[in-house]
């Protein structure tokens, strides 16, 4: 079958029909082209024949795909094998987040040519399901110690030691703890030989001397990192069997006739089994990919306690900021497509 002959034979019986009148218009995509129309007698409407040329294809005149990919890796993949040089990559920041490859973007500068954007695909971040256990049981609501236990022991291979120097962290991992704990980096608090001190003139390095690397991290930021109370796996195994705590509360009041200033002084101390002041710490770190398939990232989670009247312990726990998290790590991932891509990365839908 030879296809030009059988397209002028198709166009031939089709003006036959007609009073013979046939037209011929510029092709849109080679103006030096003419594409052949008929004037049909039914209404003497005018129709294209391209789709009569489409019949004699031997592949589609473009790629239509929305592939929907489950992995970041399968998205990097799947961009260098179909890239061009206009594709490009766009991220969204906030829920529903997505990593969006648009292999037929359009091209670049004022002349760009336009293109139909008919090839893509998507990666939408799922997250995963330690992320959202997580997400659901730490959010600051108040457990009995059965719930608690319950929770820990399930997830106990998430909990993980804090580090015994935090600058064995990678620094992109040591910043984002720097960033969701809000600590930040501030020079106007330096005695005169250069040394970081609190707002009472105390030296914030209480654990000796500065490190020798200390290239990416900012120094004030450092010491308030080490100075914030990690609990240990063992702590956690010890709070999820159950700590016994009493309350030892006193009050006492003061008058002085001359001036006849009242003083009133209460303090309450939480005490272990053994008479010693108790001192739950106040953070504990998990380990966990945030998304499925993806990158284990090292997050903080708040520990908290309150003693009711009845002595009954009850727990709190609270992962900082998640939806911050999702945030920082979606940026990150898209980033690190762009590197093994080598394509334009986009914040932001279109």
């Amino acid at each position: 079958m030879n296809p030009t002959t059988d397209l002028h034979e198709l166009f031939t019986a089709a003006t036959a029909l007609t009073d013979g009148s046939t037209w011929e218009i510029p092709n849109p995509e080679k103006p030096s082209e003419k594409i052949q129309i008929a004037e049909l007698s039914k209404g003497r409407e005018l129709v294209s024949l391209k789709k009569f040329q489409d019949e004699y294809r031997t592949r589609p005149e473009r790629i239509k795909a929305d592939a929907k990919i489950e992995t970041l890796d399968s998205l990097v993949d799947y961009a260098n094998r179909f890239k061009r040089p206009e594709s490009a990559l766009h991220a969204t920041l906030f829920s529903p987040y997505k990593l969006t490859l648009k292999v037929d973007y359009h091209g670049t500068g004022a002349d760009a040519d336009p293109s139909f954007n008919t090839h893509r695909a998507d990666y939408a971040f799922p997250l995963s399901e330690p992320m959202k256990a997580w997400m659901k049981t730490a959010n600051g609501d108040l457990m009995d110690q059965q719930d608690f236990a319950h929770f820990l022991e399930d997830r106990a291979v998430d909990i993980h030691n804090p580090p015994t120097d935090w600058q064995m962290l990678k620094a992109d991992q040591l910043n984002l703890m720097l960033d969701l704990l809000n600590l930040r980096d501030d020079i106007s608090l330096m005695d005169g030989q250069g040394r970081y001190i609190d707002q009472d003139g105390k030296l914030l390095d209480s654990e000796g001397p500065e490190p020798e690397d200390d290239r990416y991290i900012p120094r004030k930021a450092l010491y308030k990192l080490r100075r914030k109370r990690f609990a240990t796996e063992l702590h956690m195994e010890k709070f999820a069997v159950g700590i016994e705590i009493t309350n030892n509360s006193t009050a006492a009041q003061s008058y002085d006739p001359k001036s006849g200033q009242k003083t009133l002084t209460y303090k309450d101390d939480h005490l272990d089994k053994d008479g010693r002041a108790l001192k739950v710490p106040e953070l504990f770190l998990i380990n966990i990919p945030v998304f499925e398939n993806g990158q284990r990232h090292l997050l903080p989670v708040r520990l908290y306690y309150r003693l009711p009247k009845n002595g009954a312990i009850k727990w709190a726990l609270q992962i900082i900021e998640p939806e911050r998290m999702i945030r920082i790590a979606v940026e990150a991932a898209a980033r690190a497509a762009a590197d093994r891509t080598g394509l334009p990365l986009f914040f932001g839908t279109l």
